[in-house]
Parts: structure tokens; sequence; C-alpha cells
């Protein structure tokens, strides 16, 4: 409906863009929550027990978008419509972003997604206000762990001792886990190989590979990354074996 009133506004202060240090999604009993750890430096991701190293690449572009001043078209001011429109929990999908103190520098319900005119509901939490806005959002209102995980094995681009030519090591380094797990006891890991690879920062990652008794199709990895190490990582990656002959193979034409 064209004729809709609309304001330009964004969903979060520009001036805070730069503030955020931890965004939490959720969705249908999921939660992710991507967070900066002074500690190491690096964004990371944790989902029930499982951290990982969370993509700053999808990070930097919702904070962004959550940043652009865009037309908003009020549909609603009433809570009885909150329902229809998917505007409250658990049916919202909440994305919630704090500074470094811990303070909320937004509070938002994502809700219905309309495919006919390419828009998506939302409100901030604290108000009955509904409004339409440009869905520029639903691919980053996911709390898939592989969505916001680095998807590469390589987290070290520039290896010193792996000596390649630059068409493999682009190759290598271009590689993709698939999905993560968290480490099982119950399940019979078989160690079958290692790979350490650093770079001239001082960086080293050790990734060991295990087979599973019960798994003939994929490999498994356990990964650290010094001096950067995620305290208490208990995280499974899942590689084809076509990935896994595929690495060693290019690291043996060298």
């Amino acid at each position: 409906n064209t004729s809709q009133k609309s304001i330009n506004s964004s969903l979060l202060n520009p001036k805070f863009s730069n503030s955020v240090c931890s965004i939490l999604i959720n969705h249908n009993d999921e939660c992710i929550e991507l967070s900066f750890d002074n500690k190491i430096n690096l964004w990371i991701c944790k989902k029930d027990n499982i951290i990982t190293y969370a993509n700053i690449k999808p990070i930097n572009e919702f904070i962004d978008k959550l940043s652009n001043i865009q037309s908003m078209y009020k549909i609603s001011d009433s809570k009885k419509d909150f329902e229809s429109l998917l505007l409250q929990n658990p049916n919202s999908i909440n994305v919630i972003l704090k500074n470094k103190e811990g303070n909320s520098l937004t509070n938002l319900h994502f809700g219905l997604q309309d495919n006919l005119t390419s828009r998506i509901s939302v409100r901030a939490d604290k108000s009955n206000d509904c409004y339409e806005i440009n869905n520029v959002f639903s691919s980053f209102l996911k709390t898939d762990l592989e969505y916001w995980t680095i998807p590469e094995i390589l987290l070290i681009k520039e290896p010193i001792n792996v000596p390649l030519t630059k068409e493999n090591l682009n190759t290598l380094i271009s590689l993709r886990h698939g999905k993560i797990h968290e480490y099982s006891v119950n399940k019979k890991y078989k160690k079958i190989n290692s790979l350490e690879i650093e770079d001239s920062f001082n960086q080293r990652q050790v990734i060991d590979f295990y087979e599973e008794e019960k798994e003939e199709e994929c490999i498994f990895y356990t990964q650290k990354l010094y001096p950067n190490s995620i305290e208490n990582q208990n995280s499974m990656y899942e590689l084809s074996k076509w990935t896994y002959d595929r690495l060693f193979k290019l690291l043996r034409e060298n």
C-alpha cells in the first residue's frame, strides 16, 4: 500500500554501530550469542555448549544494515496485533545488541515476512508500535551455528610452513567444513592425522583429524588456535571424505 505513511529511521542508532560487542538472536527456543572476546581479540559464537570462531563478515553486514536509515511504515500500535504479525516471543525472532558494559543498544522483534512486498514486520521490545520495513534482514535472522562460524577449515590465511603454489594455496584456504557438533564422550573417535599451520605473526593453528566408529562418510576435526585459543572449546567439525582427501593431496603436491 503506497499510501502508508513512513518515517525515516534506523533500528540501531548509527552512533552506536561501533560499540556493539554482543548480538543475541532468539527464535523458537533456540539461541545463538555472538560476542567479542577481549582476551583473544576475536568474535566468538556460542550455541548450547558449543563455542566457535565467528565469521566477522555477516556480523559487520548485519550491524551495518541495522544502522542504515530506512523507510519504516507504521502498520499498528496495538498489542493485540502482535500475535498475527509474529511480533512477540516465542514466534518473533528477537535480536538484542549490547555494548561491552552489557547494556542493551537495541532490542528488536522481527516477525511476519511478506514475500509480495519484500517487507518484514518489526517492533522495539518496549514499544507497541509495529512497522514494516524493506526485508534486507532475513539472511541474518538465523540461529544456525554453521552460518555464523568461520566456514573455512584454515583460520590462518598466509601459512609460512607449507610451501604451496599460489593456486594450491588459494584452493587450500577456501576448503570448508560441514556441520559442527559438540564433542561426545559416548562416541568412539580414532585420531588419524594432525596438521599444524603457522604464519609470520606467530599464530599457530593445530588441527587433529578423527574417524568415528559408526560414521563412514565423514571425518571430524578439532582445532586450537594459538595464542588466541578459545577456552573450553569442545566443538567437532564435520568434513566430507572428499574434502579431507583434497586437503592432504594439496599439501603433498608442494
